[in-house]
């Protein structure tokens, strides 16, 4: 087996040098971040080292020499007509699988049968969710990022998949705080989706690891029993709660609590199907000009409807995704799908109802472990140092 380390600044540009090298069955063994050498390196970005192999180097066989005599030449010439036979016999028999997978899933399947390996990573993503042409996207470029042979070792393919998917994500974002200059957050999104629970969870949390001092101000007026919800949570807390009625209000409310550090702002729930109702929501953001803005999605949702809601939503300038109520859904497909296409951040997900607990942060490892499952302690350390080098680009 011939083996050899390559160095470059991304997976791609380091597999694009793989094939060229040891051509299209090269493996990768193991692939890390490291240092480039020298003082001067400790201020460079760091390197993807990859360890790729070849099991036969045939620059290493001999070359064929003429035959001695007739019966060789013409076993020679048997042998070759053969092997054009059964090449013919199988491209044939490619095209016709190749036809029928086609026929049997028009317009949602057309990769060429050398990545056949991968059709159960391919129906494992439909079946969480995935929107279809994503799934197609991720599978096509794993299959031309990997060789053949690499396809068919599960390790590496699971390996390079878990890297591929978080790599389509964005970093994700969640509140920070600046000493001295009050960070103003606000959460939107359709009714029912947890923005008040989530805020609380949220104001807990910064109040007691961060030591921050924090407001909670809700806008909610329209919903019943929303101000006594929201009043219960800051006594609970321990945290001053402020009501607003119009933009003018909530601007005067910023405007004299600037010693605190987080205000967060719960906005009232609106249908992403109304316009009118959206733009109400909009006017209260627009009294504050300096914020964030999190769009709040339960993960149960559909996909078709989380495109509406981001597209209603999306004249905000949405900062991040909040998804919510991830634990009462087992496909994280169409969260995943929404946040590559929009190429919005994930800032957190919740899982329950208890406050402060059942909140994180959106980091891409736990958000493929709830799109795929559980993986390996191997996969995950693999697929950790992959993305770091990814990230560290």
């Amino acid at each position: 087996m011939h083996v050899k380390k390559f160095y470059a600044s991304s997976m791609p540009e380091a597999m694009t040098a793989i094939r060229a090298e040891l051509g299209a069955d090269a493996i990768i063994l193991q692939s890390r971040k490291i240092r480039q050498p020298g003082l001067m390196g400790f201020f460079k970005p760091l390197r993807l080292e990859v360890t790729a192999a070849v099991d036969k180097d045939l620059r290493d066989f001999p070359q064929p020499t003429r035959a001695a005599n007739d019966d060789v030449r013409k076993m020679r010439r048997e042998l070759a007509d053969l092997k054009l036979a059964l090449a013919r016999v199988s491209k044939d028999r490619s095209s016709q699988q190749l036809a029928q997978t086609v026929r049997q899933q028009p317009g949602q399947y057309s990769m060429p049968p050398r990545i056949a390996s991968l059709d159960g990573w391919y129906n494992r993503l439909l079946e969480q969710g995935v929107a279809v042409e994503l799934a197609q996207q991720i599978i096509q470029t794993v299959a031309d990022e990997l060789s053949r042979w690499a396809l068919d070792n599960e390790n590496v393919l699971n390996e390079h998949l878990h890297w591929h998917l978080g790599r389509r994500l964005k970093a994700p974002q969640p509140l920070a705080l600046t000493r001295g200059n009050p960070q103003v957050s606000f959460l939107v999104g359709p009714t029912g989706v947890g923005k008040t629970t989530t805020i609380a969870k949220l104001a807990a949390n910064f109040k007691h690891q961060h030591k921050a001092r924090v407001l909670m101000v809700t806008a909610d007026t329209f919903r019943v029993a929303a101000i006594p919800q929201f009043q219960a949570f800051g006594d609970i807390l321990g945290i001053p709660v402020e009501v607003v009625y119009t933009p003018q209000d909530l601007q005067k409310i910023i405007s004299k609590n600037t010693e605190y550090d987080l205000i967060l702002v719960d906005t009232p729930g609106r249908s992403q199907r109304s316009q009118d109702e959206v733009s109400e929501v909009a006017a209260f953001l627009s009294a504050v000009p300096n914020k964030t803005v999190h769009l709040t999605v339960a993960a149960n949702t559909q996909y078709q409807d989380m495109h509406q809601i981001f597209t209603a939503f999306s004249t905000m300038h949405i900062d991040g995704f909040i998804f919510t109520k991830t634990d009462e859904t087992s496909s994280f497909g169409p969260a995943y799908s929404l946040a590559c296409e929009t190429k919005t951040p994930l800032s957190y997900l919740t899982n329950g109802q208890k406050v402060p607990d059942d909140i994180e942060i959106a980091s891409a490892e736990r958000v493929i472990d709830l799109l795929v499952g559980e993986v390996p302690d191997e996969i995950r350390s693999t697929r950790r140092r992959m993305l770091a080098a990814t990230n560290g680009r």
